[in-house]
C-alpha cells in the first residue's frame, strides 16, 4: 500500500513539474528583467519589410506584468498588449490596436477605443483542454470581436535561422467577428515557443490558403532597434 501511494505521489509530482516546465517557454520575465528587442523576417523573404516584424517587450518585476510593443517592417505601431504572470497561466490585462493617420514622413497613430476583455488566457500549463481570450474592440471600421484560442500540440525540436531549439508547440486559432458590419474571417497559426526566449516561429494560415512564416532573426540592443523601427510613440 505504501508502495503504491509513493508511486501515486512521484507521479502526481512529474506531471506537476512537467507542465510548470511548460511556463518557461513562454517569455521568461524571471530572467529577462531589461527590455528586450525581438526582430522576425520572413525566412522565404528575409529582405521584405512588409515581411517583418518588431516586437519591444518590457517586464515590470513588481506587477508581474509584460508590456509588447508591436511595430511592422515599415515603423508602424500597430498594436500594444500588456499581459500578467499569474503562476500557472498568463492573462490578458489590456488590448489596445493602432492604425497609421496621414501622409506625411512623420509617423502618427489613431488609437483603437478601450477594448473590453471578456475572456483573457493567454498561456497555460493546461496541456489537455483549449483556452482562448476574446477582446471586443471599436475603431474608425466599426466594432468586432477578436477571440484567440490556444492548444498545446506537442513538444518538438525545429531549427531556426541556423540554430537548434526544442520548442513547445501550440495550435493557435484567431476568429475575428463582426458586430455592426459583415465581415467576419479567421485563420490558423502554429506557434512555436523555445525554452528561455518565447516566440522563435510561427507558421500562419490564411483563408486563402496562404503561408506566412516568420522567425526570430534577431535580439536586438537598444540602438539597432530605434534605427531599424524609429519608433515616434
Amino acid at each position: 500500500m505504501k508502495i503504491q501511494l509513493l508511486l501515486i505521489i512521484c507521479i502526481v509530482t512529474l506531471n506537476s513539474c512537467t507542465n510548470n516546465v511548460l511556463m518557461g517557454y513562454y517569455y521568461p520575465i524571471n530572467q529577462h528583467k531589461d527590455v528586450k528587442y525581438y526582430k522576425y523576417t520572413s525566412p522565404k523573404y528575409p529582405k521584405n519589410k512588409k515581411m517583418r516584424s518588431y516586437v519591444r517587450m518590457e517586464v515590470n518585476e513588481k506587477d508581474r506584468t509584460l508590456l509588447k510593443r508591436y511595430h511592422n517592417g515599415e515603423r508602424e505601431l500597430y498594436n500594444i498588449t500588456e499581459e500578467k504572470m499569474m503562476g500557472n497561466y498568463i492573462e490578458l490585462v489590456s488590448y489596445v490596436d493602432y492604425k497609421k493617420a496621414g501622409t506625411d514622413s512623420f509617423i502618427s497613430h489613431v488609437k483603437s477605443k478601450a477594448s473590453r476583455i471578456t475572456k483573457n488566457k493567454i498561456y497555460t500549463i493546461n496541456k489537455k483542454e483549449p483556452y482562448s481570450y476574446i477582446v471586443e474592440i471599436k475603431n474608425e471600421d466599426g466594432k468586432f470581436l477578436l477571440e484567440k484560442k490556444r492548444q498545446f500540440v506537442k513538444y518538438e525540436k525545429i531549427t531556426v535561422q541556423n540554430k537548434k531549439y526544442k520548442t513547445a508547440k501550440f495550435k493557435d486559432e484567431y476568429i475575428y467577428t463582426g458586430i455592426d458590419q459583415n465581415n467576419n474571417f479567421s485563420f490558423i497559426q502554429h506557434s512555436y515557443f523555445a525554452q528561455g526566449i518565447g516566440l522563435v516561429r510561427y507558421e500562419r494560415v490564411l483563408d486563402s490558403g496562404e503561408l506566412r512564416v516568420l522567425e526570430l532573426t534577431q535580439i536586438l540592443n537598444q540602438e539597432e532597434y530605434k534605427k531599424e523601427v524609429a519608433f515616434r510613440r
